[in-house]
């Protein structure tokens, strides 16, 4: 348990069989909801179909500041901002220009889990966004001026997330409760690891751990399957396979504790929490009732 207290001292022309010419041994899973297929690279893409104007590409990478070493604390996130800041073909203004020109936006974040890129854009412009992020994800360059930029950007975030107690209690619970473990340090990692992080630094994370098997690419929308699954083959079928051969770290030794923090507030934060049911585990509904009946987000 954790309580942070007041301080009062202070295309339609394009067809399946021409993506069977391009990659011939795709594999393919289907539902009455979704379509997954996988790329000879590993790239796994997911198909959803909306009767909507509008489109929907994340691309999900498996890598999340749990993956950090304590010497490079932040650096998932980092690799997140920098691959909107310069690719072998586009600066930053034409990366953010892209979609925007064409009335979509595009935008991304890093969880401890993982990092998500994202765009919404009017159907007809998929081909635009998927080689978009194809670009982004795959030919970054890590410009070392604009590392340290985002670097300076990114220490404003920590000075500001530090201002909001609502938000920082919940990092400062799993600081507590995985102590010296990559799962509780923050996100956005802390001011000396960013200041004396290099370029070879990030480029090592980056090919160290991220890896065409744990990367899935979904589309929900009104365009057909098969040119989603046209366009995707072309801007992402390319891509060489990298393939995870050692199994991810997966430390999270829970260890209780109780810590009480005076901080100059008007009001006081708690948060209580224990391990529980895994998200694929049937007792997960019964655990999510009773926390909205002890005080869920309808909770007034």
């Amino acid at each position: 348990m954790i309580i942070l207290q007041p301080d009062h001292h202070n295309d339609e022309s394009e067809s399946l069989p021409l993506w069977r010419k391009i990659h011939p041994s795709f594999s393919t899973t289907t539902s009455m909801d979704y379509h997954l297929h996988t790329l000879n690279n590993g790239i796994r893409l997911l198909y959803f179909q909306k009767q909507r104007e509008t489109g929907y590409c994340g691309m999900l990478l498996n890598t999340g500041s749990r993956d950090e070493l304590p010497e490079v604390e932040g650096v998932a996130h980092l690799i997140e901002h920098l691959l909107f800041k310069g690719t072998k073909k586009r600066n930053a203004y034409q990366i953010l220009s892209r979609m925007e020109n064409k009335g979509g936006e595009i935008n991304a974040f890093t969880t401890k889990e993982e990092t998500f890129l994202y765009t919404s854009f009017f159907n007809e412009d998929l081909p635009r966004a998927l080689e978009l992020m194809a670009d982004m994800v795959f030919d970054s360059q890590f410009p070392e001026p604009e590392i340290k930029k985002e670097t300076d950007v990114i220490l404003d975030e920590i000075h500001a997330y530090e201002d909001n107690p609502v938000e920082l209690i919940y990092d400062e619970f799993e600081n507590v409760v995985f102590p010296e473990q990559s799962l509780g340090h923050f996100i956005l990692g802390n001011a000396n690891t960013l200041r004396s992080m290099n370029k070879d630094q990030i480029r090592n994370f980056y090919l160290n751990h991220y890896f065409t098997d744990e990367i899935i690419l979904v589309y929900t929308g009104n365009r057909p399957l098969r040119q989603f699954l046209y366009f995707a083959g072309k801007h992402l079928g390319h891509v060489p396979a990298r393939l995870r051969k050692q199994p991810r770290k997966l430390d999270s030794r829970y260890v209780p504790a109780d810590r009480n923090y005076r901080k100059g507030t008007n009001q006081s934060h708690c948060i209580v929490g224990y391990p529980s049911y895994p998200y694929t585990h049937p007792g997960k509904y019964a655990m999510l009732l009773t926390g909205n009946i002890l005080g869920g987000r309808g909770f007034n």
